[in-house]
């Protein structure tokens, strides 16, 4: 078997005795950067791949998360120094009238 390798490795050596490969610092700065702007550069250039799946379930992850956060705001009251009324909701307080001036207060 090893002659058979060694006739094939010289007939491809003849073979390919007339290619001269012109570019190789081009390739080897390339490959093997050594600055940093080459070195970014051959970051940047770097094939990725992202699973469709995965983007979907982070996707869906986001927006739920987003979206049951409106469903469970916090409703609470308080009275305040001078006796007004205050509620929070969500992150915010509102005075008793500002709330019935924009109609989300319900009073029995």
């Amino acid at each position: 078997m090893t002659d058979e390798k060694k006739r094939l490795r010289k007939q491809m050596d003849h073979e390919m005795a007339s290619i001269r490969f012109t570019s190789y610092q081009a390739v080897t700065i390339r490959t093997h950067p050594k600055s940093w702007k080459n070195r970014w550069t051959s970051f940047m250039n770097k094939e990725i791949e992202i699973s469709l799946v995965m983007v979907m379930a982070v996707a869906i992850v986001f927006v739920g998360t987003i979206f049951a956060q409106g469903l469970f705001y916090e409703q609470e009251s308080f009275e305040n120094i001078e006796g007004s009324s205050f509620q929070k909701i969500g992150e915010n307080y509102y005075t008793k009238e500002q709330l019935e001036r924009i109609g989300l207060l319900n009073e029995n």
